[in-house]
């Protein structure tokens, strides 16, 4: 009965949600995934708050239209995530592992960046995701 209702969600997240896709690069292997993109200010700032389930390979893409030092908090987000933040090419600089839903804690880019992906948490790590890796997408060319 569980597989049927996590094949249900992933039905439901291709009906109700429009996706691109996305690539995570690293030495060995490319990953593909389907991101939802935060393109509007509504959509950045609900973010994936209120969800309670995310399909593996999907997640979100938060892109800033200058280099910016991003914050970022889980307030309403019921499942942890990982964060990736990237510069305009795409290289990851920074990781924030399995963050811990609802919590109000900022997050932080530390430095300028152009944008976050934000996958389930375990992912990067399950991936072999790290530092310098690079994430491919058409909203960053």
């Amino acid at each position: 009965m569980s597989k049927i209702i996590i094949f249900l969600c992933g039905l439901l997240w291709c009906y109700t949600i429009s996706a691109e896709p996305l690539i995570l690069k690293n030495n060995a292997q490319e990953h593909l995934f389907d991101v939802e993109i935060a393109n509007t200010p509504e959509k950045s700032q609900q973010g994936l708050m209120f969800r309670k389930y995310l399909p593996a390979n999907k997640g979100m893409l938060f892109i800033s239209d200058t280099d910016t030092q991003m914050y970022m908090w889980m307030k309403n987000t019921y499942i942890s995530l990982d964060m990736l933040f990237f510069d305009r090419k795409g290289k990851i600089i920074k990781i924030i592992p399995n963050t811990t839903p609802l919590s109000l804690k900022i997050l932080s880019s530390d430095i300028p960046v152009a944008g976050v992906l934000e996958i389930n948490a375990g992912t990067a790590k399950q991936l072999d995701i790290n530092i310098g890796d690079l994430i491919v997408s058409e909203q960053l060319k």
